[in-house]
């Protein structure tokens, strides 16, 4: 018996070596979108730069079925409107929806060269692990994870935000993350000048 059970590994093998050679293949494709992304305009993205940037980047795999329906192009990313995000990808998470209207409206403002926010550079990883650690409220590390809180996103919080979808009622925590991402204003949302000033 156990022969037989060797012999249909080795029988079913070459199958399995094909699948993860095509998900390799797969992977190397995103990450070649992913680096298109990073480097060309959003206008000129084509539907597979869309989908691995939302992937990706934005860290949205979630929504991919619907944007690979509706959205072929950078150039139609960049013309949705909040209704769109809502209807033809099926964001009805408002904050996931911010977030994603905040960054087609930074990619619309670079398109004229002036590049990306330097908020843009912070993704969501950094502000519910790291930030909130420098501001000493890790325990709401959960909640800015499932609303995939970035640098553009934090940018826009309000106290009612705090409290109404990322479970911060107590007033002094509020006040807390606030008086943050105040810093972070004034600091043109620069990682590097941030973590320099939070350690002197």
């Amino acid at each position: 018996m156990e022969t037989a059970a060797e012999d249909s590994d080795s029988v079913s093998s070459p199958a399995r070596l094909s699948v993860s050679l095509s998900d390799c293949e797969e992977q190397l494709d995103r990450l070649q979108q992913v680096e298109l992304a990073r480097a060309v305009p959003m206008s000129r993205w084509r539907a597979g730069t869309v989908q691995a940037w939302l992937e990706v980047i934005m860290a949205m795999p979630m929504y991919i079925r619907a944007c690979a329906e509706n959205v072929k192009s950078g150039k139609v990313m960049l013309a949705l409107t909040d209704a769109d995000l809502e209807a033809g990808l099926g964001i009805s998470n408002s904050m996931h929806r911010r977030k994603l209207r905040l960054a087609i409206e930074d990619y619309r403002q670079a398109e004229s060269g002036h590049g990306l926010s330097k908020a843009a550079e912070l993704d969501h990883h950094w502000v519910a692990q790291a930030w909130l650690s420098e501001v000493g409220l890790p325990q709401y590390s959960q909640f800015f994870h499932t609303h995939l809180v970035d640098g553009r996103l934090l940018s826009t919080l309000t106290r009612t935000d705090l409290d109404k979808h990322l479970h911060v009622s107590k007033k002094a925590h509020q006040g807390s993350l606030l008086l943050g991402i105040q810093l972070l204003h004034m600091l043109n949302f620069n990682k590097e000048v941030y973590t320099h000033t939070s350690h002197t």
